[in-house]
């Protein structure tokens, strides 16, 4: 069976209360789908129709209308989609050149917020494409972004922003029409932060993960940790709540998905096997299913349903579509004029569902041109059905007093289950949840190229040889030891026997002194002619030979006289 995409299924966003998929496909492409009940869990989508997007680096579908991606060149761009994506305007050099990270929005009329290599988190009007907000904060790149819109104590429009990166910590963002402020920072990972996710339902959670191999959850009430999940072998690069925030969903390059439950039985842990390779994005459709995409191409759908806390009557699609028109843009392209460092202005949040869009590590890509031409299908994408309106109060977005945030600035608040719930007038006031995370790796990708299955037993087996070798080490160091020890005794073996050496040639010379004596008291003449001996022993000969002539010479003196 053919995998969904050439190259890695890096991105996944679904547009909220629908079952349009957006994903990407290969380094500069992209393709929608729609999603359909799974008949086996997990159930592997078929390859379809892609579209053009040069050097993509995320992708967010804000409705079943718009869709918005960032590329690593800086820019990012809003398509109209009808039966096919059609480009409506790029804003290059969002991030002054930087390569983007991520892209996401609340919906297709509201900000549009941007992250990039340069550690900064950008907030833009969709209308006028200008920068309304920078929120600078991070000492390195930024890999992730959530969002999540809310009302102050006098319903005053509020964006809340999360955001994850290189630094290994997540900041939370206060985000207002004249001004923004960093409310927290929360800190704890020991690896980058891949990604991050929100949720209000049942009460104001922060997901995360990190390369650490943990999944991480967050109290947006108490401002402090609450559940550390661990069980992932490797490192984890993508994170979900589900649309009624029971449970959480993470992929790792264990080649596994795990759920993880939320609140009752919370850490309760449920593995979904079957991918390949490293699943490097996630996204919860609905309460009893989940998407995620995998290194090799594969994009699989799940059927949740018995698991954990999920009922076994769960829907595993939307039945009612979502169906807005699309906001009318400006054809020119206008980019960012405003200072770095300056406040600006936005205009005020529309009251529209959120996304529930998840993503991946990116990769630097080769650059393509985009095609703007539209494809035509035999069945259309998007479902017609109009969903029923329905009105909802706004609660507000936490309870008690964060850490650092005033009563005027982020009121605590109970947020409604919007996994369902139509979209509402403007006069009505609401609370809704975006949740949303595209990430850049580093530029060296820390990634393996070799399936995740191989690489799992490639680490057993290097772990075993690891173990092998220092057995190995510490049976040489003992042979070494022992050599050492022989050496030292083979030496002194070696000093005794020159001793005795010594003492037999010293035993030697006295023994041939004694019979070169004898030799001469019994013949002195004959001694020096039968023994050829050294040069001492011949001097004593000369020296014989001398005294016997001297003798001979006394003799004949004396018989003269």
């Amino acid at each position: 069976m053919p995998d969904f995409a050439k190259g890695s299924v890096q991105t996944i966003t679904v547009a909220p209360h629908s079952n349009l998929l957006a994903a990407q496909t290969s380094s500069d492409s992209f393709a929608l789908a729609r999603i359909e009940a799974p008949t086996k869990s997990p159930q592997p989508f078929q390859p379809c129709k892609t579209y053009a997007a040069s050097s993509l680096t995320s992708l967010c579908l804000p409705s079943t209308n718009v869709l918005y991606h960032a590329d690593s060149r800086g820019a990012f761009h809003r398509h109209a989609i009808s039966d096919a994506p059609t480009l409506q305007y790029s804003v290059d050099a969002a991030h002054s050149g930087h390569e983007l990270t991520t892209v996401t929005a609340l919906s297709s009329d509201s900000l549009v917020i941007t992250a990039g290599k340069d550690g900064t988190v950008r907030c833009w009007d969709p209308e006028t494409r200008q920068s309304t907000a920078r929120l600078a904060g991070h000492r390195y790149e930024v890999r992730s972004v959530a969002a999540s819109s809310s009302s102050d104590v006098d319903a005053t429009p509020v964006t809340i922003v999360a955001s994850g990166g290189r630094d290994k910590t997540i900041r939370l963002w206060d985000v207002r029409a004249h001004s923004s402020k960093e409310i927290h920072v929360f800190e704890g990972h020991s690896g980058w932060v891949h990604s991050v996710a929100l949720t209000a339902t049942p009460s104001p959670l922060l997901l995360s993960c990190a390369g650490d191999k943990t999944v991480r959850l967050w109290d947006l009430v108490a401002m402090k940790q609450r559940t550390v999940f661990s069980g992932h072998e490797f490192r984890v690069w993508s994170v979900a709540f589900s649309p009624d925030g029971s449970f959480a969903v993470s992929g790792s390059t264990d080649a596994t998905v795990r759920l993880w439950s939320v609140g009752k039985d919370e850490g309760k842990c449920n593995i979904l096997e079957g991918h390949r390779d490293s699943v490097i994005s996630v996204a919860a459709h609905t309460p009893a299913s989940v998407i995620s995409g995998c290194e090799d191409g594969a994009l699989f759908s799940w059927d949740c349903r018995g698991l954990l806390n999920v009922p076994k009557d769960a829907p595993l699609v939307n039945t009612q579509v979502e169906q807005k028109a699309v906001p009318a843009v400006s054809s020119a392209v206008e980019s960012e004029q405003t200072s770095p460092r300056r406040r600006l202005s936005h205009r005020r949040i529309g009251q529209t569902p959120l996304d529930h869009k998840q993503s991946s590590p990116r990769r630097t890509v080769p650059e393509s041109i985009i095609d703007q031409s539209p494809v035509d299908h035999k069945q259309p994408l998007i479902q017609t059905e109009a969903q029923p309106k329905s009105t909802s109060d706004r609660q507000p977005f936490s309870s008690g007093k964060p850490k650092h945030v005033g009563a005027d600035e982020l009121r605590s608040e109970n947020v409604s289950n919007t996994a369902h719930s139509p979209s509402a007038s403007l006069g009505t006031q609401r609370t809704e949840l975006l949740k949303t995370a595209a990430v850049t790796p580093p530029q060296k990708d820390p990634r393996f190229d070799k399936s995740a299955a191989e690489l799992v037993n490639a680490l057993k087996q290097i772990q075993t040889l690891e173990k092998s070798l220092q057995q190995a080490q510490t049976s040489l160091r003992m042979k070494d030891t022992q050599i050492e020890q022989l050496n030292r005794s083979v030496a002194e073996k070696d000093t005794f026997i020159s001793r005795l050496q010594a003492e037999a040639d010293s035993s030697k010379q006295l023994l041939h002194a004694a019979n070169v004596r004898k030799l001469f008291l019994e013949n002195p003449r004959k001694a020096d002619v039968a023994l050829d001996y050294q040069e001492p022993v011949n001097k004593i000969g000369a020296v014989t030979d001398q005294l016997s002539a001297l003798k001979a010479r006394l003799d004949a003196m004396i018989a003269t006289n």
